[in-house]
């Protein structure tokens, strides 16, 4: 007689809740440089410097740990480095009616409110996900919350530990897999912060 041993094994990974499609209330509250990453479009390989920045949603409060108060939810946006006419970037700014000089300081957005057009896509393993389609100025009279999420920014090029320590460990992952940090910077925690080649380089 063929025996067998089997179990259930009920699954431990945690979903992630998905938003409906619709317009939300944002505090940006996390800018993070990401450095530079290959990117494979249309069998080109491009060289991209990359940004993260992160809103709070202070309309859409839940508990996520247990004995802990409701804190907001968060949703994130990669935009590639670049102030090109057809850049994300450009067009987040050109909606907001931002006009971008040269050298650029994003820490003026750390704290700003914004209308976030947040979208829903299925992935090829039929989970959904959330993602930013368009950021826009709040509007007139609207009442924003205050912010709960300590400010993080983040900037490669002049090293903080301190804020280096705010940055989640996915995200520090994303860095450390960073072109610099693979074929130039390998000491990434010693004194010797690398350096932007000159203010017309980089825009922090």
């Amino acid at each position: 007689m063929t025996k067998s041993f089997w179990v259930e094994i009920a699954s431990t990974e945690k979903k992630r809740e998905v938003l409906p499609a619709k317009t939300y209330l944002g505090i940006c509250y996390s800018i993070i440089d990401l450095w530079t990453h290959d990117e494979n479009f249309q069998w080109t390989i491009n060289s991209l410097r990359k940004i993260k920045i992160t809103w709070e949603l202070p309309n859409e409060k839940r508990v996520f740990k247990k004995d802990e108060a409701e804190k907001p939810m968060v949703l994130s946006k990669d935009y590639t480095l670049s102030f090109g006419e057809k850049a994300n970037l450009k067009k987040m700014f050109d909606s907001r009616g931002v006009k971008i000089e040269k050298n650029f300081e994003f820490s003026t957005l750390l704290g700003k409110p914004a209308l976030l057009s947040v979208g829903l896509t299925e992935a090829k393993n039929g989970n959904q996900y959330n993602n930013i389609n368009g950021v826009s100025d709040i509007l007139d009279g609207m009442k924003v919350p205050k912010q709960v999420n300590e400010n993080v920014l983040f900037n490669c090029y002049n090293f903080d530990m301190d804020e280096w320590n705010k940055v989640n460990e996915w995200t520090q992952k994303i860095i450390k897999e960073s072109d610099e940090r693979s074929n130039i910077y390998d000491k990434f925690f010693n004194d010797e912060a690398p350096k932007a080649k000159s203010d017309d380089d980089y825009p922090f």
